[in-house]
């Protein structure tokens, strides 16, 4: 799908994510490919899922296969679904008289396009060495996802909030000079943990950085205590990382079955599609694993690749035997991935962090932990 670029549009990174809005009304439908004489920018074939009356007005759906690749957001993409819908709204006595199954072309007579976005990431500054591994990841990040990122460190008093932010300045500078992307800051006093949730809490984030020497600290200051409480009570996603990948190209998503899978291959989904790396979605079975688990997991796996597909990323699936912890690293540094994208579920966010500490500890990967899609 070529859309030509509005004049005046908003500003774009070459090669960034583009947000295109397009009214279900502005929808045009024919029997065949609309010419490029009209004023209609062809969608291409779709063919009709569905269609319903409310009084003067005619919805209807249809599975657009040209659009595979894009990530629709609304309506989204439901876990397994191979191509996008689009919602076409005409009033009743002009609608086109087709049935489900059958296929039309459709065209976008109106669209806008909208201003950039990509994954939102709050990254943990500490304090006292700003220019630690958090930084260092978060500009790999963002120079491969184009997305935006917040900075944030906590002061135990406001004295030293001045000295704080000169020194954050510094580090804020450098990495606005590597990228065009929005990069906020902020400084919070107060106790650590309860800042860093409060700020979880007030504004929207895809997920939180939080890397350097600390993870590896058995002090009172380290940061464990702190990626429990945004797993469990804050439900939001936790990377963790002791030093910056050179890259983002190839990423591991190693999933649950079922369920709890689902949010973790829709995250590495739109990590993956923003970034452009090539993902292995990674699922250990268990040695007693009897028949009927088997073919669920293999039902989950196909799902997956479809979705990834659907975002237009390039992938594998790999399901192996045995301990799930022991198959994982072993996988991760056979394999170099830049990232291990590790999904929980709802029973084991407490153990997973010291896992996911001592998975990025032993492989020096970094490390995105992700809870069950049913809290994401």
């Amino acid at each position: 799908l070529l859309l030509p670029f509005p004049a005046g549009g908003p500003a774009h990174e070459e090669g960034g994510p583009v947000r295109v809005l397009f009214r279900p009304e502005a929808i045009e439908i024919s029997d065949k490919e609309f010419s490029s004489q009209e004023a209609v920018v062809s969608v291409g074939e779709s063919a009709l899922v569905d269609r319903t009356f409310a009084g003067p007005l005619d919805r209807m759906r249809f599975e657009v296969a040209t659009l595979q690749g894009s990530r629709p957001l609304k309506p989204s993409l439901h876990y397994g679904q191979r191509f996008p819908l689009v919602e076409v709204i005409k009033r009743s006595a002009a609608a086109h008289k087709s049935l489900p199954g059958d296929k039309v072309f459709l065209g976008i007579s109106q669209y806008h396009i909208l201003n950039p976005s990509g994954v939102r990431m709050l990254v943990v500054i500490d304090a006292n060495n700003p220019e630690s591994a958090a930084s260092r990841i978060a500009d790999v990040i963002l120079l491969a996802s184009h997305g935006i990122a917040t900075l944030v460190a906590v002061v135990e008093s406001t004295e030293r909030r001045q000295e704080c932010l000169a020194r954050l300045n510094a580090v804020l500078a450098g990495m606005r000079s590597r990228t065009s992307s929005q990069i906020d800051l902020r400084i919070r006093v107060g106790q650590p943990t309860r800042e860093i949730i409060l700020e979880v809490q007030e504004q929207f984030y895809d997920f939180v950085i939080i890397a350097g020497a600390n993870l590896a600290s058995s002090e009172e200051s380290a940061f464990e205590p702190i990626i429990r409480r945004l797993l469990v009570y804050s439900r939001i996603p936790v990377m963790l990382g002791m030093e910056a990948p050179p890259d983002l190209k190839k990423l591991m998503i190693c999933t649950a079955a079922g369920a709890p899978g689902k949010g973790d291959i829709k995250l590495g989904g739109r990590l993956a599609r923003h970034t452009q790396a090539i993902s292995t979605v990674f699922h250990v079975l268990a040695k007693d694993a009897g028949e009927p688990w088997k073919q669920a997991v293999d039902r989950h796996m196909a799902q997956a690749q479809a979705l990834l597909e659907a975002y237009g990323v390039r992938g594998e699936t790999k399901v192996r035997e045995g301990e799930w912890q022991k198959e994982i690293a072993q996988e991760a540094e056979r394999e170099n991935f830049d990232l291990i994208l590790l999904g929980t579920s709802a029973g084991m966010n407490y153990g997973i962090a010291d896992y996911g500490i001592e998975l990025c500890l032993r492989t020096k990967k970094c490390v995105l932990l992700v809870p069950p899609e049913d809290v994401l």
